[in-house]
């Protein structure tokens, strides 16, 4: 398991010139062997491995005084960044790697920080950083206990910061008996409804900064040179509001996530297609805005470091299945209100998907909902030996809340 640290670093006014030399060259080599990729294989349709790069590097620094002034491993790992963004491309996740232009290389890595690359002060005023030299740090949280196996360097606009990445053994099933079950629905009317009748609101940071946003979006449209300082002030302006509204969706989600895995131990949650819902252009913006898979992401760390459990189940048709009878009906999104022909439950919608999502993460860890215990959600018992058919919401995208 890994565990990671994330702390502000102040460099000096020389120290700083040194990191942006470093990010500069990493920015050429990066450049460099993406076009000795593209080019090999236009040309004689042949594939450059990272191990023949990482031979030429060598080879290159013996002429190249700025390569010299990198840390070894971390130009290593610029090759190793490139391999996997062809790995991501050829699975189809990601787009084919593009050249970097001035500016656009934010962070390097030091892959194998516990060799002495990095070391951490005893004070833990300052961190020492190969071909950098102690830089002062502010540790406001004490650092892991694992092996810091990786430090990353990164730049977010004027400011500096390492995030220190420990291997800790991984936790073991605490194998204590399920009290507190809960099922997460996703949503942006509530950004989360739990099965126990739970509704979060959610904080819409990009809605509450869009005006500011917009206004600084125009005045570096406005600075119509390039490179002037006039538009670098600019561009940085803009650039920390988008960082405000970055930190508070955030803070937001792993405060939450916090209360989540204090308070569950055992969590059942939608597995949200969020690349195919954001097609909908009417609902893009707000399912962004959201952050759906970084809270998701959150709560099943949380979860799992606690010695528990969580589950991701399908999504389609937990809006349209009674959590009762499993009758099954279309449920547009402006009906907010579950009312089952069948059975005559009347229920919120939110609420229902919750409770399915619960029954779905039993069955998939297979376990049978009526051997539980009940809880203050009044789950419903499980009465049916077959889950109804899975089903998309006409004219709606697939679980959406």
């Amino acid at each position: 398991m890994i565990e990671i640290r994330k702390y502000r670093i102040y460099p000096t006014p020389e120290q700083e010139r040194t990191l942006a030399e470093q990010l500069e060259t990493c920015r050429r080599l990066w450049n460099r062997v993406l076009a000795e990729r593209k080019g090999t294989w236009q040309n004689e349709h042949r594939t450059v491995n990272r191990f023949e790069q990482k031979r030429q590097l060598t080879v290159d620094k013996k002429s190249n005084e700025y390569l010299r002034n990198v840390y070894s491993h971390v130009t290593q790992d610029v090759i190793l960044r490139l391999e996997r963004a062809y790995q991501a491309f050829f699975r189809k996740s990601a787009r084919y790697p593009k050249f970097k232009k001035y500016g656009c290389y934010d962070s390097i890595t030091y892959p194998d920080a516990y060799n002495g690359s990095v070391k951490l002060g005893i004070n833990r005023k300052k961190i020492y950083l190969s071909k950098v030299g102690y830089v002062p740090i502010l540790v406001h949280r004490d650092p892991s206990e694992g092996k810091n196996k990786r430090c990353t360097v990164k730049r977010e606009g004027a400011e500096w910061y390492v995030v220190l990445e420990y291997e800790v053994p991984d936790v073991e099933p605490s194998g204590l008996p399920i009290e507190h079950p809960v099922g997460i629905d996703l949503g942006l009317k509530a950004l989360i409804a739990t099965s126990d009748g739970w509704h979060v609101k959610p904080p819409k940071p990009l809605r509450a900064h869009e005006k500011r946003l917009k206004h600084l979006q125009r005045e570096v449209s406005r600075k119509k040179k390039k490179g002037s300082q006039n538009r670098i002030k600019a561009i940085e302006k803009m650039a920390k509001q988008s960082r405000v509204v970055a930190r508070t969706r955030r803070d937001f989600n792993h405060k939450l996530s916090r209360n989540i895995a204090d308070k569950y131990d055992f969590v059942a949650r939608e597995d949200l297609k969020i690349r195919n819902m954001v097609r909908n252009h009417c609902l893009a913006k707000s399912i962004h805005d959201a952050g759906w898979n970084q809270l998701g992401g959150f709560i099943d760390y949380k979860v799992e470091r606690k010695g528990n459990q969580s589950v991701q189940v399908p999504a389609p048709g937990t809006t349209m299945e009674c959590c009762v009878c499993k009758h099954s009906q279309e449920m547009p999104l402006d009906v907010r209100i579950y009312s089952c022909p069948a059975c005559g439950n009347t229920i919120d919608r939110d609420d229902n998907a919750a409770r399915n999502i619960l029954e779905r993460g039993w069955l998939q860890v297979g376990k049978d909902i009526a051997e539980l215990k009940p809880v203050e959600s009044g789950v419903q018992p499980y009465r049916a030996t077959d889950m109804a058919s899975l089903f998309c919401e006409a004219g709606t995208v697939p679980g959406g809340g």
